[in-house]
């Protein structure tokens, strides 16, 4: 049995709101590229991904020597560990990931810290980790979502910059921003030279295809880089994935932008919908900034959870989460009619509970 907590999986004949993606569903382009890139199945890709890696740092304008080609971003927490060998995992919780896990099997330390919680929202206050003792961070590895997971919170470029400040020369900041494209690209760290700082990337969240397996790190860390080629396995992302991302970034670069930035529109559209529309059940919703909500109400999983699959809806289950428990749900923002039947749905458990 799988120790690891995620979205996805619902049960067939519900709408699954627990693995939080773009809402427009993928888009025509991609999926005609997708089909396209089939052919590719029948050789090996390039084991250094060139240009892949050529086509990512042309559309992010970054060095493509200072990027690497992920089986999703998910896989870096376990390159990352096993090639930087941290002192201690010092995390921001909650937070996506199985760094517990992964940590434990390494023999490595977990230092959580936590998001300020009030009734709204869960912020980022950079003294927590700035005034850890000097010898806890030094040899240390951060880790951060932004916008975070589960939480949706997005603390801004400044505030991560003011983190990143902090940092000792012997340690790293790992800021996994998987659903950036999603929120406020502004805020992004994607770019900044810092040998510190390691940026995650996911194009499986922004394209809405989340068996498509394939992200990119971004660090200016030449050292790091060599150690992480190093432990990661040969021909870590599929070759129909390369090619797809390939021609994508190539031929129909604005066609990309133009898909993102309308999904951010509809993204914002649709979690103001929910979040006001399950406010008026009293449920408490917090702020959000990203593809999803987190939601507390009054009845515990399984029970709710129970409810809803009844009515042909599916949510996640929020308890994996460190510092949450079954009183929390997270809840993808998908399409209009979807958004409506959830909170119908919620609304049937929460009067019938």
């Amino acid at each position: 049995m799988s120790l690891r907590k995620h979205g996805g999986g619902a049960p067939a004949g519900t709408i699954d709101f627990s693995a939080p993606r773009n809402p427009l569903g993928a888009s025509r382009i991609a999926l005609k590229i997708l089909r396209e890139s089939m052919e590719a199945s029948t050789r090996y890709p390039d084991p250094e991904y060139r240009e892949l890696r050529t086509a990512i740092a042309s559309y992010y304008d970054i060095g493509s020597a200072e990027t690497m080609i992920l089986n999703g971003a998910a896989e870096a927490l376990t390159l990352l560990l096993a090639a930087f060998r941290p002192r201690n995992l010092i995390v921001l919780e909650p937070t996506f990931g199985d760094h517990w896990m992964t940590a434990e099997g390494l023999g490595i330390k977990v230092v959580p810290i936590l998001y300020s919680r009030s009734s709204e929202e869960f912020t980022l206050d950079p003294h927590v980790y700035l005034e850890l003792p000097a010898a806890q961070k030094a040899g240390s590895m951060l880790l951060l979502s932004n916008p975070n997971n589960p939480t949706g919170h997005l603390a801004s470029r400044k505030l991560l910059v003011q983190i990143l400040e902090g940092i000792p020369s012997t340690s790293v900041i790992v800021v996994d921003e998987a659903f950036m494209e999603l929120s406020d690209p502004s805020q992004s760290l994607l770019g900044m030279c810092d040998e510190r700082l390691v940026v995650l990337r996911s194009f499986t969240k922004t394209l809405a295809l989340p068996g498509l397996r394939v992200g990119f790190l971004h660090t200016c860390n030449d050292e790091l880089l060599r150690k992480l080629d190093a432990v990661r396995q040969p021909w870590n992302v599929n070759a129909i994935a390369e090619r797809m991302i390939v021609h994508m970034l190539n031929e129909y670069p604005r066609e990309y932008f133009e898909y993102v930035d309308e999904a951010m529109r509809m993204t914002d559209l649709e979690r103001g919908f929910l979040t006001e529309a399950l406010e008026e059940l009293d449920l408490t919703v917090y702020r959000s900034r990203a593809p999803f909500i987190l939601v507390h109400h009054e009845i515990s999983h399984p029970k709710l959870q129970g409810v809803l699959v009844k009515y042909g809806v599916y949510v996640r289950d929020a308890s994996s989460f460190y510092s949450l428990d079954a009183h929390y749900s997270r809840i993808s923002v998908l399409t209009r009619e979807d958004n409506r039947k959830l909170v119908e749905t919620f609304k049937r458990a929460t009067e019938g509970c």
